[in-house]
């Protein structure tokens, strides 16, 4: 006859689900936000290094005309990406820290991380922040064409909405006639 074992580790339900939440709050939220905030300040600071650089370049090239658009639509696009990393990053910890949070320090309070046992003020937090992590994932696909002027334009042009500013090259065709 075999012995069945199991886990004799005296946890409760209430002790797993904090530290579930726990590790949700560090894992899942500060260990990404404080990389995020790491990676991105290192690449909005190079970004705006390389502008103010380009910007001391295009005052001694002034004389040349033809690169002076092209340098101004770089700096714009620089720009752009900084703002862009800025709205993510911000979108992220805005969505999901509250969430994160707010579910850690119900998981700590005696008795209260039973759903039906909450007051009204920890209920209503508790569903508008679960629909701020969700509007995370909704505001993702629209944060990008927002901040992207290249991304919205080759989207219009995939959709046939606006036409590609290269013209189509004339083709030659040969006709024999028999």
């Amino acid at each position: 006859m075999s012995k069945a074992y199991r886990c004799e580790i005296p946890i409760t339900l209430a002790q797993m689900n904090t530290i579930f939440m726990g590790f949700n709050a560090v894992v899942i939220f500060s260990i990404p936000a404080i990389s995020l905030l790491l990676l991105y300040a290192k690449i909005i600071y190079t970004l705006h290094r390389s502008i103010s650089t380009a910007l001391q370049m295009r005052t001694v090239r002034s004389t040349e005309n033809g690169k002076k658009s092209s340098e101004v639509d770089d700096i714009r696009g620089r720009k752009q990406v900084m703002l862009m990393l800025i709205s993510m990053l911000a979108l992220f910890i805005v969505s999901w820290g509250p969430y994160l949070i707010s579910r850690f320090e119900l998981s700590i309070r005696p008795h209260a991380h039973e759903f039906f046992e909450m007051d009204y003020l920890d209920h209503l937090l508790f569903v508008i922040f679960g629909a701020f992590s969700f509007g995370s994932a909704a505001l993702n696909p629209i944060m990008i064409p927002i901040n992207s002027t290249k991304f919205r334009r080759a989207i219009l042009r995939a959709f046939g909405i606006r036409k590609s500013k290269k013209t189509a090259s004339s083709r030659t065709s040969s006709e024999t006639v028999l």
